[in-house]
């Protein structure tokens, strides 16, 4: 986590931020919605928005997140390669706490998305509210699943 100094000059006290990267790939309007809900919390920042799949583990390693929120992962075949992004990650970084959205192309991807190493799950019906609990309960070392 990032530590801040307080802007009051002269106080000495520090503020910890959660840094948050958001990949949110070919979806902008989520991406820009995420952030506005991140960014309205005093202690959480958008430290990196990754919109190519081929950067996030190099955005990862410069960024230096405390939580990544990555989202459902399309592949040229059927189903979808998040279960590989996620895996890809959590070896890249393993002490970053990892968040996935609902893409809904397997009837199992709950289960997959912890399997493959994610801390949280987000459904499509998640509100701001959501978004923030899951991100304070993943660096807590819990696991969050969208109520």
């Amino acid at each position: 986590m990032a530590v801040l100094r307080d802007p009051v000059a002269g106080n000495g006290r520090e503020t910890v931020q959660l840094r948050v990267h958001l990949a949110i790939v070919d979806f902008p309007m989520l991406m820009a919605s995420f952030r506005t809900v991140i960014e309205a919390e005093a202690d959480m920042v958008v430290a990196v928005e990754t919109t190519d799949r081929g950067l996030v583990i190099d955005d990862i390693s410069a960024a230096r997140p405390d939580v990544i929120v990555t989202a459902c992962d399309p592949s040229d075949s059927f189903g979808c390669s998040t279960y590989e992004s996620i895996e890809a990650i959590r070896v890249a970084a393993p002490d970053v706490k990892i968040i996935t959205l609902d893409c809904r192309c397997a009837a199992d991807q709950l289960q997959n998305a912890f399997r493959a190493g994610a801390n949280g799950y987000l459904t499509r019906e998640a509100n701001g509210q959501d978004v923030v609990a899951a991100i304070r309960s993943v660096v807590a070392g819990h696991t969050y699943v969208s109520p």
